[in-house]
């Protein structure tokens, strides 16, 4: 979101209720979205913009996000100057203590039944991610882009072997469990 200023935060939705920025009564109120994704894509996207260079391979960069992720691992760190916030898992900005913070959670997979008014009809029918959204949030998606800019020859899982499987469940099963992707 923006501050009264207009700076972006990156801030998770307990931050905004714990630092004040919002009230319980007015998270409540207010028209919230978050757009989450496959984890497994997710990191795939997280090593194009962070890896070490060309050179870093993707087993690599796995191993070393993991170690960056230790604060937040071991003791569930998630203040800025441990844990920067591109570290944490998805469900850290939606959720507190099991309860959904947001108003509405969608699939960055399913925003492309967005498309059109007839695939957000159609979405509707799949009960998808994007089925029961305020029409608010679903006539502001609607015809928006929902690819990354950045392209890839690969898909994101022939990016995988067995142990970068491993390690990205670990930092981020609790993202496949809150938001039902299969591990």
């Amino acid at each position: 979101g923006t501050n009264k200023h207009g700076y972006i935060m990156h801030l998770t939705a307990p931050k905004l209720l714990g630092y004040g920025y919002v009230s319980p009564e007015q998270m409540d109120n207010m028209c919230s979205l978050a757009i989450v994704r496959n984890p497994y894509s997710r990191m795939v996207s997280i090593y194009g913009y962070n890896r070490f260079g060309e050179g870093e391979s993707f087993p690599a960069f796995i191993r070393r996000w993991k170690k960056l992720m230790k604060h937040y691992l071991e003791r569930g760190e998630k203040e800025e100057w441990y844990t920067p916030c591109h570290l944490l898992p998805m469900f850290e900005y939606t959720h507190y203590n099991g309860k959904q913070l947001v108003q509405s959670i969608v699939k960055q997979e399913e925003l492309k039944l967005l498309k059109t008014k007839e695939g957000a009809q159609e979405a509707i029918k799949l009960d998808s991610s994007v089925s029961d959204l305020p029409d608010l949030v679903r006539d502001t998606l609607l015809g928006m882009p929902h690819t990354n800019s950045r392209k890839t020859k690969m898909k994101w899982y022939d990016f995988y072997d067995q142990e970068t499987l491993e390690l990205t469940y670990e930092m981020y099963g609790m993202d496949f469990k809150v938001f039902g992707y299969s591990s």
